[in-house]
């Protein structure tokens, strides 16, 4: 954790200031803030939030299978011209492929 500045390809520093971190689920954020002063408040702030339990950068994890949106999708189309294409041919490959995978992998 920290905040530092980057460098261009050609060496040059730019005027953002970035915080590195790790969020609860142990993934690393790198966020661009601005000045100095505001990056480590900023870092501050999500130490906190993560220390209190209330980290508020964590996405709900989608329950949502595909086929579900998949299944949507075909209720959509269904009156347009490429709909017989579209469920010969991708429809069940789709399916076969990403049916019970969960949309939020």
């Amino acid at each position: 954790m920290g905040v530092f500045k980057r460098k261009n390809k050609d060496g040059v520093e730019s005027e953002k200031w970035y915080v590195d971190y790790r969020d609860p689920n142990g993934k690393r954020i790198i966020k661009a803030v601005g000045p100095k002063k505001d990056a480590e408040a900023y870092l501050g702030k999500v130490i906190a939030a993560i220390r209190e339990g209330r980290f508020f950068d964590v996405k709900k994890e989608n329950k949502t299978p595909f086929k579900e949106l998949l299944e949507a999708y075909v209720e959509k189309v269904r009156d347009q011209r490429f709909y017989q294409t579209s469920v010969s041919y991708f429809i069940p490959v789709l399916k076969k492929r990403f049916g019970e995978k969960l949309l939020s992998r």
